[in-house]
């Protein structure tokens, strides 16, 4: 996976001041290597539709976050209040553009 050109793509949605408030990159390994690209926002429905279009459904990203990704939007109440956007695991219900 052309993890450089992913980071890049995330760094392009994150100086979109009319979606992104902050954000935060980081990676480690737990088990196997991790990335993080967190958002704060206060339209999650939009930021999240544009990410996945621009992100996940972009063909040279794809078929990897397919594979290896998921998204949550949580609340200022962090894992108390949150929604599965996408998961790896198709078998771990997530939740719709309604939901947010």
């Amino acid at each position: 996976m052309d993890l450089a050109g992913l980071s890049a793509a995330f760094r392009q949605l994150a100086m979109r001041a009319d979606l992104v408030d902050g954000h935060s990159f980081d990676s480690g390994y737990d088990n196997g290597a991790y990335y993080n690209f967190t958002f704060g926002t206060n339209n999650a429905r939009e930021l999240w539709l544009v990410m996945w279009e621009s992100i996940f459904e972009d063909p040279k990203f794809r078929s990897h976050l397919a594979l290896s990704a998921m998204a949550v939007c949580s609340s200022n109440h962090g894992w108390d209040d949150y929604v599965q956007l996408c998961h790896w695991d198709a078998s771990v219900s997530v939740a719709s553009l309604e939901d947010l």
